[in-house]
């Protein structure tokens, strides 16, 4: 049975990162190789070329493009599709509703600074599941930020399937707070895991077996349009017992 649980994962580990759907759904797995698991956070290295997950309709069109509400309503399904075009190291830190991601060219130049807003759901021996909030960064080198998604944030505050006002400030002041770490050049966006000679021997990810294993987590299901959500929340479908290794 997969159980929600921390461990210490060794450099090299085959996981995955993934995220949820509102629903509990997964939205989208990528697939990579542990560089790092300590103090400052787990550490994913995700190659140009590793394998990934990602929803598309019934046609095998991608859905990415869709506004939330109506992919949330749309039937779509898994299909296997590749990371690129850059390298990029993941790092989560602990207790952060962000992750960090640096990004390499093919010719190994840095690129800059990606910054996913998102909540943190379970750390289990497979890898780690994030609920994506939607506001992202984009740090240049030199620590100038863009900020990206921020019309459809707006949209989704207040949406029952979503945050409300008082949970969107606080998304907002995250954001804030990481603009001016790197308008500062301040950790982690000091320079450090810059040169990417460090991260590409680990080499390229492979989708691992278990990359849909379930751990140990409740689920919300997305209401119909207008309805309100529900007061209970049904178990978690997990693992055959026997079958899980974590």
């Amino acid at each position: 049975m997969c159980e929600a649980h921390r461990v210490s994962l060794q450099i090299g580990t085959p996981v995955v990162r993934r995220t949820l759907h509102p629903d509990g759904r997964f939205g989208s797995v990528q697939s990579g190789r542990v560089a790092g698991d300590d103090g400052a956070g787990l550490r994913l290295w995700v190659a140009a070329g590793s394998r990934t997950m990602r929803r598309v309709d019934l046609s095998g069109r991608p859905v990415r493009h869709l506004p939330w509400a109506q992919e949330l309503h749309t039937p779509t399904m898994l299909a296997p599709h590749e990371w690129g075009p850059y390298d990029t190291l993941m790092l989560m830190p602990p207790g952060g509703d962000h992750s960090v991601w640096w990004s390499w060219t093919a010719d190994g130049e840095f690129a800059g600074w990606y910054v996913n807003l998102e909540r943190t759901g379970a750390r289990w021996g497979g890898g780690i599941d994030v609920h994506d909030l939607t506001l992202d960064l984009l740090v240049s080198p030199d620590g100038s930020v863009r900020v990206k998604d921020a019309d459809e944030f707006a949209v989704q505050t207040g949406d029952p399937h979503f945050w409300d006002d008082a949970q969107g400030r606080d998304i907002h002041a995250q954001a804030d707070r990481l603009t001016e770490l790197a308008s500062a050049q301040q950790f982690p966006f000091d320079g450090r895991w810059c040169a990417v000679e460090e991260f590409r021997p680990l080499g390229t990810g492979e989708l691992p077996w278990f990359w849909d294993c379930q751990p140990d987590r409740p689920t919300v299901p997305v209401p119909p349009s207008g309805a309100a959500a529900p007061d209970s929340l049904p178990r978690p479908r997990r693992c055959p017992e026997g079958l899980c290794p974590f």
